[in-house]
């Protein structure tokens, strides 16, 4: 399997469905290596080029609908199990959306409420970040969104060049390295904290309950 991943990867000029079928196989590797992170980046990938077919019509989409909802219900473990909340919400409004109804998506919101309860209950969410090449050998980026108005990011290793707040419609560059956390201005909506730097870099994301 590996072998044919790196064939996959390696095929000049290779189309969207051999891109996709490469994605899912990666996936299907790290799982089995037990590398969430990994895992998680290449099924987010299958998912950016689905919703490209469904939210233009095409007239094949890359996965079928069952297959599609169980990369998502994975998707959606895997964001819980790395505390993002945020994001496993945003994936969840997506399995209700295609699946409304079905067992898969039930459970799936049952997972994601316990989640809710046992984040709640923590005064300091600390989410695991690596920032991902955005092309080979190029820079690397992570994206992930906020549950909380205060944030910070430690334990980096590597390095960071910046840090932007992202939200509906706004924008704001955050100062980098700050002494104290961050905080999302009031009337600011869906945000996510998007790092870019040295690809392979890796911090701690650190999301406090109010003071």
């Amino acid at each position: 399997a590996f072998d044919i991943a790196l064939e996959l990867k390696n095929f000049p000029g290779r189309n969207a469905m051999e891109e996709v079928k490469f994605q899912i196989l990666a996936a299907s590797l790290a799982s089995r290596w037990e590398d969430e992170a990994a895992e998680l980046q290449h099924l987010s990938r299958v998912v950016e080029f689905q919703n490209l077919a469904l939210n233009n019509n095409f007239r094949n989409t890359y996965v079928a609908e069952e297959q599609f909802l169980q990369i998502l219900n994975r998707i959606v473990a895997l964001q819980l199990n790395r505390m993002m909340l945020a994001d496993a919400g945003d994936t969840l409004v997506q399995m209700q959306t295609l699946g409304g109804g079905t067992d898969i998506v039930a459970a799936a919101s049952s997972r994601f409420q316990e989640a809710e309860r046992n984040f709640n209950a923590i005064a300091d969410v600390t989410v695991q970040g690596e920032l991902v090449p955005l092309f080979r050998e190029g820079p690397g980026s992570w994206k992930t969104g906020l549950s909380r108005n205060a944030f910070s990011i430690s334990d980096v290793r590597g390095r960071v060049g910046s840090v932007f707040l992202v939200c509906t419609g706004r924008e704001q560059q955050l100062r980098y390295p700050s002494q104290q956390p961050w905080t999302i201005p009031p009337g600011w909506n869906n945000c996510k904290i998007d790092v870019s730097g040295k690809a392979g870099t890796q911090l701690v994301l650190h999301q406090h309950a109010p003071g």
